[in-house]
């Protein structure tokens, strides 16, 4: 039991000084493009808008491991015929942050969420609850001690899991504009 106390000590003394325990921010993402490797939609477009807290789980001089949610206020999903706005989250996220309290930190991020949109996607035979997963990559920027940009490409899919009629997948290529603010 005391292993397991010193364990978790140790783990929460890790953050460092230059990588902040918390930072909120927000993002917007954009649709370059449409691969079609899980799912089989061509043609589609991808806007979303998010806000997101984010939380350092643990440092070590090369790389930062950190906790994120993000919340989508709003994400429009359109193909040649149809479109959708819809509202979501995304409660399962990770972010490895390489050189931790450098100015220039590449990164790399995986998150898992839902998105509600609605009306049916596709409306025939779709659902309006659909999952996300995005993984993907980038660059933070440090602009002053507490204020950061990011720059991010991220590989999402959306797709209804197979609880509709109809789950054709949606992939997009995305690009990521954001700020973050240090706590």
């Amino acid at each position: 039991m005391l292993r397991i106390l010193v364990l978790l000590l140790a783990f929460q003394l890790t953050a460092m000084a230059d990588d902040p325990v918390h930072e909120f921010g927000s993002w917007v993402g954009v649709s370059m493009g449409t691969p079609t490797i899980i799912g089989k939609t061509k043609q589609v477009s991808l806007r979303v808008a998010g806000v997101r807290y984010s939380r350092t789980i643990l440092v070590r001089p090369t790389m930062a491991v950190r906790y994120t949610l993000d919340v989508i206020p709003y994400a429009r999903l359109s193909d040649p015929n149809e479109s959708a706005i819809g509202k979501g989250a995304a409660p399962l996220g990770f972010e490895m942050r390489f050189r931790p309290g450098a100015r220039i930190a590449p990164l790399a991020r995986f998150a898992g969420g839902f998105i509600y949109f609605n009306n049916d996607m596709p409306r025939s035979g779709g659902a309006r609850f659909n999952f996300t997963a995005a993984l993907g990559g980038g660059v933070r920027i440090g602009l002053t001690r507490s204020i950061a940009i990011e720059a991010d490409y991220a590989y999402h899919h959306l797709s209804n899991g197979y609880r509709a009629e109809v789950n054709p997948g949606f992939d997009s290529n995305l690009v990521l504009i954001g700020f973050s603010l240090r706590r």
